[in-house]
């Protein structure tokens, strides 16, 4: 268990969608709303895990899906208000919501401000519209503008804009666009997605991955035009204006604990890790009968924590402490992997100094690689 005063994240899952985009493989059900049915268990499940974990104060809270902004007002003020009267709440918990620009307008932004909410991820994905269609998207681009004027004109200032490259048919000038609009609309945080087509979407059976070449472009491309406007890579796929990087996700990062509600969330509390099962039916019944609906699926030993302390950390531009990672494990990362990281340092991928170990820009693009080599 956490000591008391520890801070910690909560994640809240909201599996549903109007419709399932084309690339997407992430647990979710089409539905136009939100059920009350599903609010109310999410409600029963935050009490339930207050009670076991009720010594810890949130510092974050993030609601993510699927598309957490088909909530109504009042479904989404009870869910908050479940986890302030739950839990010892942070004053200045960040506390963001996910939104499908199609789904949201000035009066749901206006009472989504009033019932908490303090940040907005809105997921843009390109600036064609061609490109919102061919990945399945219900909003073009105008309604991206329009979301970020009426979340500023409800007061919700920090903005966060999500963006894929790499999508089939997207040129360089079509990815350039992108961002540069981004930039027009002053987002203080951009996250970049390399679009991977998974198997069992729509996509992957229709589309051939883009030329590698032109990926890397992108990714150069984003480095240049997001840092000259001081929106800085902060990790692998996040850039953000300085004060305003993620902090619910630097948490994961970190390896900090947390808790996760609904179908298919995960936790981390101290050696255990669980989750959620990804099936509605079967998570409503576990809540339902008044029992958790979470199992321990791990309990990491301090090898694998370590391993993923390096794993997580290193996904940041600032990389490992490496005075916490000793304080934590008792040696350090070169005491582990002394011999890869020599080698990680030799071909450009690595460095370290006196406080911390990091990936160069050329390690954080092959992060998968370096992960492999500590295994």
């Amino acid at each position: 268990m956490t000591d008391v005063g520890t801070r910690i994240g909560v994640y809240i899952h909201i599996p549903f969608c109007i419709r399932k985009c084309a690339y997407c493989d992430f647990y979710s059900l089409p539905s136009g709303d939100v059920p009350k049915r599903f609010v109310g268990a999410l409600i029963r499940e935050i009490g339930m895990a207050a009670e076991r974990f009720a010594r810890a104060n949130v510092s974050t809270i993030y609601i993510g899906g699927g598309t957490p902004s088909l909530l109504k007002p009042e479904d989404l003020d009870g869910i908050i208000h479940a986890v302030r009267g739950g839990f010892d709440v942070d004053g200045d918990c960040e506390l963001t919501l996910e939104a499908n620009p199609g789904t949201i307008d000035a009066d749901k932004l206006i009472a989504y401000s009033r019932a908490g909410v303090n940040r907005l991820s809105i997921g843009a994905q390109a600036s064609q519209d061609r490109l919102l269609a061919l990945l399945g998207r219900i909003h073009r681009w105008d309604d991206v503008t329009r979301a970020v004027n009426d979340a500023r004109r409800a007061g919700i200032d920090n903005l966060s804009v999500d963006l894929i490259y790499a999508i089939p048919t997207q040129t360089l000038n079509d990815w350039r666009d992108s961002l540069n609009r981004v930039v027009g609309l002053d987002a203080c945080h951009v996250s970049c997605y390399e679009l991977t087509l998974e198997p069992g979407t729509v996509m992957y059976n229709t589309y051939k991955p883009i030329d590698e070449s032109v990926a890397l472009a992108m990714q150069s491309d984003t480095l240049r035009i997001l840092g000259g406007a001081g929106i800085s890579r902060y990790e692998i796929s996040n850039y953000a204006k300085p004060g305003k990087v993620s902090r619910h996700n630097v948490g994961y990062w970190l390896r900090r604990p947390y808790l996760g509600f609904g179908p298919g969330a995960h936790s981390l509390w101290g050696a255990e890790r669980f989750a959620n099962p990804s099936n509605l039916d079967e998570w409503l019944g576990g809540i339902e009968s008044g029992e958790a609906a979470w199992s321990i699926t791990e309990t990491l030993t301090r090898s694998d924590a370590a391993f993923e302390t390096m794993m997580l950390g290193l996904r940041m531009v600032k990389g490992v402490s490496l005075p916490l990672f000793q304080s934590e494990y008792g040696a350090t990362p070169f005491s582990l992997w002394g011999g890869a990281l020599e080698e990680m340092r030799r071909v450009g991928w690595m460095d370290w100094g006196a406080e911390r170990i990091w990936l160069t820009p050329l390690g954080l693009d092959v992060h998968n690689a370096v992960c492999g080599r500590l295994l």
